[in-house]
C-alpha cells in the first residue's frame, strides 16, 4: 500500500497532504518522541518546481533561513556556525563539542567522505550532457561506512537523488527514510532540492520537469498546528504573480560559477559570479543578519516569489498573532 499526494506548487502540495493525513496518520514513537506517521511509504509529488516558496501563513517558513540554507548546501559545507545564524536549532544537529553536522547534505553532494571521487553534482551534469537517456545519474548520500550503525547526532534522512530525462525535461525523484512534513518534506527539503534540479536542469540545457519524494515514514509533531488551522488559512498563491524570476543560473554561467559564490560567502570571502547570487541570495541574507530584518533592502530586490515571502514573513513578525 502507498499514499500519494500532489501538487502543482509547493503551498498546494502542502495543504493537499494536511487533507489526506488525517484519514490514515497513527501514532508512533521516535527519537524526538511521539509522533503522527503515515503507516506506509508515501509520493510527494510536485509538478512546477519553481513553485517551491510555501507562502501559508500558518505554516510560516522562514524564507532567510530557506535560501541560506541553499547557500550553506552549494559551498559544500558541514560547518555548523553559518547556518546556524540563520537557524539556532540547527547546532542541536552538529556532534557534540564539534561544530560539524556530520550528515550536511551539500557536503556529500560533493563526496566528502569515504571512497569520494569528486562534486557529484558536476558528475551527473556531465553524464546526462553526454547521455540525455542515462540512468545513472545519481547522487548518493546514505554513506553505509559512515552512517550505518553510528552515533552522530546526524545522519541523511534524504538518502539517493535520482534524475532522468523525460519528455524532454529534467525529472528528479528523492528517496527518503523519515520525513517531517512540516519542517522537512515541504519546508526546507523542498527549496533545496528543487534548486538542485534547477541547476542540473540548467547546465544540461532542458526545462524542469516533476519534482517527487518518495518516504518511507511521513510524520508530523503533535505540537504542530493541526490540518484544520492550516487549511482554513490557505491562501493558493498564482505562482505566476509572484515567479522565481532570477533563475539558479543566468545564460553563460556554470555550477562551479554559483559554487564559487557559495563557498566565499560562507568563508566570509563574498564574490559575484552569478545573477541569482548577488541580486536575490546575498541581499536576503544580508537583510537578515542585520538583526532589524532590513526592509528597505527586500523592497529593492526584483519582485518575485521571495521578495513576497520575505515581506509576508517580517510582517507577521511587526504583527502579534492572535
Amino acid at each position: 500500500m502507498m499514499m500519494m499526494m500532489y501538487g502543482d506548487t509547493a503551498d498546494e502540495l502542502y495543504i493537499n497532504a494536511w487533507w489526506q493525513m488525517p484519514n490514515i496518520w497513527q501514532q508512533e514513537g521516535s527519537r524526538n518522541g511521539m509522533v503522527y506517521t503515515v503507516p506506509y511509504p508515501t509520493i510527494l509529488t510536485l509538478h512546477n518546481p519553481l513553485a517551491r516558496v510555501v507562502f501559508n501563513p500558518v505554516r510560516d517558513a522562514n524564507p532567510f533561513f530557506h535560501l541560506a540554507e541553499v547557500v550553506w548546501m552549494f559551498a559544500g559545507s558541514n560547518d555548523v556556525r553559518f547556518v546556524e545564524q540563520f537557524n539556532k536549532r540547527y547546532r542541536e544537529y552538529a556532534d557534540e563539542e564539534t561544530d560539524i553536522v556530520w550528515g550536511a547534505y551539500g557536503s556529500r553532494w560533493q563526496n566528502k567522505h569515504r571512497g569520494a571521487r569528486g562534486d557529484q553534482i558536476q558528475e551527473v551534469i556531465n553524464i546526462l550532457h553526454s547521455d540525455p537517456q542515462s540512468r545513472q545519474a545519481v547522487i548518493s548520500m546514505w554513506d553505509p561506512y559512515a552512517d550505518l550503525g553510528t552515533g552522530h547526532n546526524d545522519r541523511p534522512c534524504n538518502t539517493q537523488i535520482m534524475f532522468r530525462v523525460v519528455n524532454d525535461k529534467l525529472d528528479m525523484l528523492v528517496t527518503n527514510r523519515s520525513n517531517d512534513l512540516v519542517w522537512g518534506a515541504l519546508g526546507a527539503n523542498v527549496v533545496h532540492f528543487t534548486y538542485l534540479q534547477e541547476v542540473i536542469a540548467q547546465q544540461i540545457g532542458v526545462p524542469l520537469g516533476t519534482y517527487r519524494v518518495v518516504t518511507n515514514n511521513l510524520h508530523f509533531y503533535p505540537n504542530m498546528p493541526r490540518g484544520e488551522e492550516h487549511m482554513k488559512n490557505s491562501v493558493f498563491f498564482d505562482p505566476e504573480l509572484y515567479p522565481p524570476t532570477i533563475p539558479v543560473l543566468a545564460e553563460g554561467e556554470a555550477w562551479a560559477d554559483l559554487k564559487a559564490d557559495c563557498r566565499d560567502y560562507v568563508m566570509n570571502a563574498p564574490s559575484e559570479r552569478t545573477k541569482w547570487f548577488t541580486e536575490l541570495a546575498e541581499p536576503m541574507m544580508t537583510a537578515y543578519l542585520n538583526k532589524k530584518y532590513r526592509q528597505d533592502i527586500i523592497l529593492e530586490l526584483p519582485d518575485c516569489d521571495w521578495k513576497k515571502a520575505a515581506l509576508d514573513w517580517m510582517g507577521r513578525r511587526s504583527t502579534p498573532r492572535q
